[in-house]
């Protein structure tokens, strides 16, 4: 299928815009208490350096969880846009189900499943599974998160929805820094397999490091700069995510 120009670098700015929710690596609070006491917001400046103003803008991600074990909560989460043309509204709406498989002092494996809808008008289904695996040594440890996510893509000349698969494998270090604070590195690849829209594929989605420090028994601030790599035949520019965030547990 051959794509116009201008679309393509819409769906760019999408892609680019809707893999900024990455700032939760390691949340020092997870799982949540039982109830309705957990919140997270992020703001995030998106597609810094990029020369389109289309490929700009700011993303609030809202979420709140409750905790229905002291292993698993369900959530819900908004994501709502405005790019530097004024141009915007509610990018997501996603509603999850989270759950601790493993909970030892040295290794943390949870798992969750995800259903939502993205893009204008939230036409675009999505489905998501995901798993992350942390091992927490001494003076640090690492992370992989891999997620598998099914979304809708239009329809075929048949008239049947076209469904693309994208799955994305983050690979990650963390640096203890004191009792309450740490520093992260993080890869994340992408592969991209039967849209209608995008090419298939791998390459290398992103690059980040993050900052989190739970600043007292409620409260964790969230810190994040992401080097967003473009396709390789785009005439894109890497551009920059900076990411201010928050948890808050009552």
């Amino acid at each position: 299928m051959i794509v116009k120009p201008r679309f393509a670098r819409a769906l760019l700015a999408l892609l680019i815009a809707l893999g900024a929710r990455s700032a939760l690596a390691i949340d020092t609070f997870e799982s949540y208490p039982i109830g309705l006491h957990a919140a997270e917001a992020y703001l995030v400046r998106y597609g810094q350096g990029a020369d389109d103003d289309a490929l700009r803008g700011y993303l609030a991600i809202n979420t709140l969880a409750v905790g229905l074990t002291g292993r698993s909560h369900v959530y819900a989460c908004t994501g709502l846009s405005s790019t530097d043309r004024y141009e915007g509204g509610l990018e997501w709406l996603t509603a999850g189900y989270f759950q601790t498989l493993v909970d030892q002092q040295a290794l943390d494996v949870d798992g969750w499943a995800e259903l939502g809808a993205r893009g204008p008008g939230l036409e675009t289904a999505t489905r998501e599974l995901g798993v992350e695996v942390n091992y927490d040594g001494p003076r640090g440890g690492l992370f992989f998160r891999g997620t598998q996510r099914w979304e809708r893509d239009g329809e075929n000349e048949g008239g049947d929805p076209v469904v693309g698969l994208r799955r994305r494998f983050s690979y990650g270090i963390h640096f203890k820094l004191g009792p309450a604070a740490q520093l992260l590195a993080e890869l994340r690849q992408e592969r991209l397999a039967d849209y209608q829209s995008l090419e298939s594929g791998s390459r290398t989605e992103s690059w980040a490091l993050g900052f989190n420090r739970k600043l007292n028994q409620t409260a964790e601030l969230i810190l994040e700069a992401r080097a967003m790599e473009p396709p390789a035949d785009s005439e894109l520019d890497r551009s920059w995510d900076l990411t201010l965030g928050w948890v808050v547990v009552w």
